[in-house]
């Protein structure tokens, strides 16, 4: 819940104090125009990449019509696996030193859903890229 609190403040500063000094990011317009139409799976992805932190939040306050909302969701979202690995990493440490130096590797629950959510993610927007205009009727 703090990490969240604290993503949704730098993505809040961002979007209020950026935007009056007319800071933007320097994103192609067709990128800005994809990223505004799927929000949230894209904030997702942007969440789960090895991007600094920082960088994402502000990044992302930076961009023009991102739903506050979906960006404090996803980022809960996002959080959540994370804070019980660390919990279960902290519970079974006896110092920060042996914390540090004995994180578990992913069991194979973990790997199978990250796989799953990755497939997932990617067929949607396979779907939504190719088979999903074919579908719509035009005049």
């Amino acid at each position: 819940v703090g990490k969240t609190l604290g993503s949704t403040v730098s993505f809040w500063i961002a979007q209020t104090l950026g935007k009056k000094r007319g800071w933007k990011v320097p994103l192609p317009e067709k990128y800005v125009a994809e990223l505004q139409k799927r929000q949230f799976i894209t904030i997702l992805l942007i969440r789960l990449a090895p991007i600094p932190l920082g960088a994402k939040n502000y990044g992302l306050g930076l961009m023009e019509g991102i739903n506050p909302f979906y960006f404090s969701l996803g980022s809960l979202i996002v959080n959540i696996p994370f804070s019980f690995m660390w919990a279960g990493v902290g519970a079974q440490a006896t110092s920060l030193i042996d914390a540090l130096d004995n994180v578990p590797a992913p069991g194979p629950g973990a790997q199978i859903g990250g796989i799953a959510l990755v497939s997932a993610v990617v067929g949607f927007l396979v779907y939504n890229k190719f088979v999903a205009p074919g579908d719509k009727k035009t005049e």
